[in-house]
């Protein structure tokens, strides 16, 4: 840690801190582009299925007997006098042979309500019997067979309709499907391998990039050996990087005065520290990725090469310089004992 001045400290963490925030950047993005999906299979054409309608005969309404209550008593006439004499000369009888006659009242009462509700009963089954035998007539049934035959007609149009209409749904049908398995779904599954193929460039060139990152961020530690394993989260790599750029603080000092205060800083600060260190960053690295991401959908291969080795250069310099200045100071040391022998 002494073999480096304040500036090759300071610039030490800054190296280090662009390395976890492009990491963090690259993760951020492979999760995304693993995530995304290839957009719903099409669907395919369905197969209409018409219903037949049913078509019910218009069945006439029976015609109804005009015999009316009055009708029928005129027609049963000498039978409701009949009735009447009986009751009346039974009801005398009755009152003789009692000798009074009260009971000849008591009987004529109730033999009048008899006959009133036997008439009606009389009179209701022989309408019923009337509506039977007209509903039984040949002028009626003709008209039930004519409504019949009527409705069977068309319901017959009505079948041959229908079958013409799903004979056209169904060559629409065998047209559309026929589009579908030659055209709409090898267009779709050919998009889709292209698309998979292409994601597959793009993933492989994040993993390269966060591989690159992550190896040259390890390299930077172990070679520089100045930031230990406590000090290595974005945020307090950003907050030494400030300190340390806007003063003449050592990396120790700086850990010292982080150490002072260090959970209140992290409860208070780091979120906005790291949002900063990616900030800085996020841009210029999406405009990187996009630019790959439209060099592998128009199948440039010779730009994707290209920003690979941008990538590892970028990085393998930031290892290369390092070890570079390690080198140098150690020949230089090196000389300094030569010469003081």
């Amino acid at each position: 840690m002494r073999e480096y001045t304040q500036q090759e400290q300071t610039e030490i963490v800054r190296d280090a801190m662009m390395l976890t925030t492009a990491i963090q950047i690259d993760q951020e993005e492979l999760r995304r582009l693993q995530s995304e999906r290839f957009r719903s299979k099409p669907a395919g054409p369905v197969r209409t299925v018409l219903d037949i309608p049913t078509v019910q005969p218009q069945i006439p309404e029976p015609p109804k007997s005009q015999l009316r209550y009055t009708d029928y008593l005129k027609a049963n006439k000498k039978r409701v006098i009949l009735f009447c004499v009986a009751a009346v000369v039974l009801a005398v009888l009755i009152s003789i042979l009692m000798k009074s006659f009260f009971f000849m009242t008591t009987f004529l009462v109730p033999a009048f309500w008899i006959a009133l509700i036997v008439s009606v009963v009389c009179y209701v089954k022989k309408r019923s019997e009337s509506n039977q035998q007209l509903a039984q007539s040949p002028e009626y049934l003709a008209a039930v067979e004519e409504a019949k035959r009527a409705a069977a007609e068309q319901q017959q149009k009505a079948q041959e309709e229908t079958a013409k209409q799903q004979a056209e749904l169904d060559a629409n049908y065998q047209a559309e499907q026929e589009q579908y398995d030659t055209v709409t779904l090898p267009a779709y599954q050919q998009a889709l391998a292209e698309w998979k193929k292409r994601q597959a460039e793009k993933i492989a060139i994040l993993q390269e990039d966060l591989q690159v990152n992550s190896e040259t961020l390890e390299n930077l530690y172990e070679t520089t050996k100045l930031v230990s394993l406590a000090y290595r989260e974005l945020w307090i790599l950003r907050w030494l990087y400030d300190d340390m750029r806007s003063s003449d603080h050592d990396i120790r000092f700086a850990m010292e005065l982080l150490d002072r205060d260090r959970q209140r800083t992290a409860t208070e600060q780091s979120g906005r520290m790291v949002q900063e260190a990616v900030g800085d960053l996020h841009s210029s690295m999406m405009s990187g990725f996009q630019a790959v991401y439209a060099a592998v959908e128009e199948g440039n291969e010779e730009l994707v090469r290209t920003r690979r080795h941008q990538n590892i250069s970028n990085a393998v310099g930031i290892a290369q310089r390092y070890r570079l200045n390690k080198a140098v100071k150690a020949q230089n040391a090196m000389l300094e004992k030569h010469f003081d022998k």
